[in-house]
């Protein structure tokens, strides 16, 4: 990697959580030149634009969630622990980085930014389908029902880890992701032969 990449990523990694956290809108250029020790010519001159930042950053934090969840589902061997280990990944971790990126640059970007509310689109489709290929999983080794439909359940359980964040972030508690979390948990009991 070059020093033009190497500086690149470095402006990604270090503002990444910066704007997860403050929102693309609430995220200064002079916050990610504090949070880079970067002058403005020094982001600028490996970035078009703050836009072209939260792009980056977006693509960053979700090839990291990505990558972490696909590591640990394939760690385990059965539907069960492929499901529980995802939603306690999403009960221990996304609060920690401020939220799901997914939630916090979708719900910004739905109205202000098309690019990058397409971007988040095909995440949340790709997320969706992970939850869905669990339980698919399930069913064709015989471990779940075959009377669930497997991407309507994905997209309920989907919605509701994202509500249960919203909800947990703005009441400064984790106990609706919590009990969210527990009523997806019981319900999937259910599903199992």
């Amino acid at each position: 990697m070059g020093k033009g990449e190497s500086t690149k990523r470095m402006i990604i990694e270090k503002s990444a959580y910066l704007i997860n956290r403050n929102g693309m809108a609430g995220t200064s250029i002079s916050a990610i030149m504090q949070a880079t020790g970067l002058a403005k010519g020094g982001i600028y001159g490996n970035f078009l634009d703050k836009n072209e930042i939260c792009r980056a950053t977006f693509l960053y934090l979700v090839s990291d969630l990505s990558s972490k969840l696909t590591k640990l589902i394939n760690s385990c061997n059965s539907a069960e622990f492929k499901f529980y280990s995802l939603l306690d990944f999403y009960e221990n971790q996304m609060l920690d980085i401020g939220g799901c990126p997914i939630m916090n640059f979708g719900l910004e970007a739905d109205d202000t930014n098309a690019e990058i509310a397409k971007i988040v689109g095909r995440s949340i489709v790709t997320f969706q389908k992970r939850i869905a290929d669990i339980i698919l999983f399930g069913q064709n080794n015989g471990e779940l029902s075959q009377g669930v439909d497997a991407y309507k359940h994905a997209v309920k359980v989907f919605c509701l880890l994202e509500g249960g964040i919203l909800c947990s972030k703005v009441l400064k508690s984790r106990a609706q992701l919590q009990l969210i979390i527990g009523m997806i948990k019981d319900e999937f009991r259910q599903l199992l032969n």
